[in-house]
């Protein structure tokens, strides 16, 4: 007597329909991935749309010459935390060649380098002028929020170039007010 059966199924029908778009991405035909993993048309044709359960042999043949990713399929369940966004960006990124994937790389570090110093850009003032009794700054209400901040925990903010310390902290104590 079982006392317990597993019951997960792996859904080959999804996984047959991506077979079948990574194969047309490739410009493939059924006949010539038949070939190439040593089937008939037919039996390709069978697992890419009716979502028959081919050999492992042939299954590890297909998802590695078509580079599928196949983690999407086998544990659904730990994809479902991610957001839709996420997915169709994974599922994207598995079918690059290693030049856009670099391309992608390098995006992502420039996104994460820019979050990392976004405080920084935030902290130079918007404009100055010339005036005869020296320079007018003109202030960003980002950058003039976030020299309170720094003031009420205590700091000064970098003192911009061009101007005096005392009259700087003269503004900064007006903006506080």
């Amino acid at each position: 007597m079982r006392m317990y059966q597993y019951d997960k199924h792996l859904d080959f029908h999804a996984l047959g329909r991506e077979i079948k778009r990574k194969r047309e991405e490739k410009g493939w035909t059924q006949e010539y991935l038949a070939q190439l993993v040593n089937r008939t048309p037919r039996s390709i044709m069978y697992i890419e749309n009716r979502g028959q359960y081919p050999s492992f042999d042939t299954f590890y043949q297909l998802v590695t010459l078509l580079e599928i990713s196949v983690d999407q399929f086998f544990f659904p369940d730990k994809l479902n935390g991610e957001s839709s966004c996420r997915k169709q960006i994974d599922v994207m990124l598995n079918s690059m060649d290693e030049k856009e994937l670099t391309v992608m790389k390098h995006t992502a570090e420039g996104l994460q380098r820019a979050r990392e110093t976004e405080d920084a850009y935030d902290m130079y003032p918007l404009y100055w002028t010339p005036s005869r009794g020296g320079i007018i700054m003109r202030y960003t209400y980002e950058y003039k929020r976030k020299c309170v901040e720094l003031y009420r925990e205590g700091k000064w903010p970098e003192t911009p170039e061009g101007v005096s310390d005392k009259s700087f902290r003269d503004k900064v104590r007006l903006w506080v007010m």
